[in-house]
């Protein structure tokens, strides 16, 4: 005789691995990333830096990184909602963008 109030038995759910590559495009896949912040991402994740600065060359080869879009994405949401051109280079600057990556981006 059973116990029927017992819950059934849960099947165990198999953990897969994912790469460097598929953990970068799951965070991109949610918004942009400056490729330092992506590589500072994966890395924190444990990820060795190696194969994160390997995912995030490999990505932005492949076009889903690119930190021009990600620069004027940003611009465009930190204007929209209120913030001045210093504060939007200085936090530009902050994701390792250099010059010639925001000038374009903080003209319009």
């Amino acid at each position: 005789m059973q116990d029927s109030d017992a819950p059934a038995p849960r099947r165990k759910r198999r953990v897969i691995e994912q790469t460097p590559v598929q953990r970068a495009l799951g965070l991109l896949v949610r918004r942009e990333h400056s490729r330092k912040e992506l590589t500072r991402k994966l890395q924190a994740r444990g990820i060795e830096t190696e194969a994160a600065v390997a995912a995030v060359a490999t990505l932005s080869e492949a076009g889903w990184q690119d930190d021009t879009r990600f620069a004027e994405n940003l611009v465009r949401i930190r204007a929209n909602t209120g913030y001045g051109p210093i504060h939007i280079r200085a936090e530009l600057g902050t994701h390792g963008l250099d010059s010639e990556q925001i000038a374009p981006s903080t003209s319009s």
